[in-house]
């Protein structure tokens, strides 16, 4: 009985992560910033774009540069207490990039978060990132109360299905894209 009192309280954690994730990225795509972020952003988003060569490179290697990316991302948020920090700092840069290809690309804001929040692999992947922050909040919890070992086999079970939900947003990504 003990391993689903943990699961329920790991999954109360993951959403209420996730609703926090999801109101964060609204929040800052509608956030007042400086022009000079909103284009440093854009850039940033474009050198993205043309380096991943999403359309034109074959569909593994595609899907294989959307999943490190955000593999790498998803990964520093399993840092203990730091990797709620790594969370907020890439879901407020996903918003003000959002916000700067709705300025740039002179499309609607709102129709643009929403197209964004429509599509599922966005879903997967903030359901990763919500058990990565939580998971990376259970350990550093676990460390203080020297407890880490016990964790530990959760802590690798749920890296390894984060992984799994990156890839397949990546995959689902990268067929929504050539479609």
């Amino acid at each position: 009985m003990r391993e689903l009192d943990v699961l329920k309280r790991r999954g109360k954690a993951y959403l209420l992560t996730f609703l926090f994730i999801l109101g964060l990225l609204v929040i800052s795509a509608n956030v007042p910033v400086p022009r000079t972020l909103l284009a440093s952003s854009y850039q940033a988003y474009k050198s993205l774009v043309e380096l991943l060569d999403l359309e034109g490179s074959p569909l593994d290697k595609a899907v294989y540069s959307v999943f490190t990316h955000n593999m790498y991302v998803m990964a520093l948020m399993y840092i203990p207490f730091l990797g709620v920090l790594n969370a907020v700092q890439a879901i407020f840069s996903t918003g003000i990039v959002i916000k700067a290809v709705s300025i740039y690309e002179s499309r609607r804001l709102w129709m643009l978060l929403l197209s964004t929040l429509l599509i599922p692999s966005t879903w997967l992947e903030i359901l990763a990132y919500s058990i990565a922050v939580s998971e990376g909040t259970f350990m550093g919890i676990a460390f203080i109360r020297r407890a880490w070992r016990r964790e530990l086999p959760y802590y690798v079970s749920f890296f390894l299905l984060s992984a799994a939900l990156l890839l397949m947003a990546a995959s689902l990504e990268v067929i929504l894209i050539r479609l």
